[in-house]
């Protein structure tokens, strides 16, 4: 197991890759913290905070995705 371990992380794409998504999973729990810790003063509800998060999430995941399609034109 641990020779299995070590020939992934000499394998230079897959520390990238690993640090790519690892990158984007953190900005996107953080986002979600900040934006609870920022909200809540204002009386928001944490469903309506939720809706926020999701709403940004998607809208972010389409503009990528449209992005992506003008890119390869």
């Amino acid at each position: 197991m641990w020779y299995d371990t070590k020939v992934l992380f000499a394998n230079r794409n897959f520390v990238l890759v690993l640090l790519s998504f690892s990158l984007v999973y953190a900005i996107y729990g953080t986002f979600g913290f900040v934006l609870n810790n920022l909200l809540e003063p204002f009386n928001y509800t944490p469903t309506a905070i939720a809706l926020i998060a999701m709403i940004t999430v998607l809208s972010g995941t389409i503009a990528a995705v449209l992005t992506g399609r003008f890119l390869d034109k």
